[in-house]
């Protein structure tokens, strides 16, 4: 279990809401880019400490769902809401400050820093109450322990994604979204990254894994969204799914 950083003062960046239901929630989003929709309605909803899969093929809007939600680009109608509070006039960065953390493809990682720079920048905008520790989050990445002095840009493109997502956890979120997680990684690869994610997913991290490798995400998932041509089109457990052969055929890439 990953241990908490030294306890400090809460500044006042940090909001504190009231949490009335769930964590994420979407009602209803419009949203795309120029004269294009590409979100037609779409709504679906993560509570704390629950592990849900967004699933569908390539092209349908998933990536462009998260880009809503975390503020990179407007919902032209409909709502985004954390802890029953509208995002609508929250930048990114407050989204962060507040507890979301967004894995995307592009890895995000800082490609002139050192590895254990990349961690120690991750919890900077927290207090280091709500951090975790860089020794911490090395003792659960061992594999960047051993590479912490190295700059991130000369890691293998498995290796930034793994620190990607020890940045993502080393900041304690309250809800981590994975964008395409295991694409263009080694299967032994997925399966350690997977553990570190269960391990903080049942410490209570609430998780959204989008993705196309359907068999990966219900396995680990609790419930499932499936997404059409930018809607949601399936909505239920991730063991019904992997049950619903002719539904995973229809929209899916199994």
């Amino acid at each position: 279990m990953i241990e908490h950083g030294t306890p400090d003062v809460t500044p006042a960046t940090v909001d504190v809401r009231p949490d009335n239901g769930s964590l994420l929630k979407v009602t209803a989003v419009r949203a795309g880019y120029g004269d294009s929709t590409v979100l037609e309605g779409v709504s679906c909803h993560v509570s704390a400490g629950e592990f849900v899969a967004l699933i569908g093929r390539n092209g349908v809007g998933k990536s462009t769902l998260m880009k809503a939600v975390t503020g990179r680009l407007p919902v032209r109608s409909g709502a985004v809401t954390w802890k029953g509070v509208n995002l609508e006039r929250w930048s990114s960065h407050r989204r962060v400050r507040n507890g979301m953390r967004w894995v995307d493809e592009d890895r995000g990682v800082f490609p002139n820093l050192t590895v254990g720079e990349n961690l120690a920048v991750a919890g900077k905008p927290l207090p280091r109450s709500l951090a975790y520790s860089v020794d911490a989050i090395m003792d659960n990445f061992p594999k960047l322990r051993e590479k912490s002095a190295q700059r991130a840009a000369s890691l293998s493109g498995g290796e930034q994604r793994m620190l990607a997502l020890a940045r993502a956890i080393a900041a304690r979120p309250e809800l981590l979204m994975l964008d395409e997680f295991s694409e263009g990684l080694q299967p032994s690869i997925v399966q350690e990254l997977i553990a570190t994610l269960r391990e903080a997913n049942r410490d209570g991290l609430g998780v959204l894994m989008v993705e196309q490798n359907v068999r990966l995400a219900v396995k680990y998932a609790e419930r499932a969204y499936v997404m059409d041509k930018g809607q949601i089109v399936h909505e239920g457990t991730a063991q019904a799914l992997r049950e619903d052969e002719a539904l995973l055929q229809r929209y899916l890439v199994v």
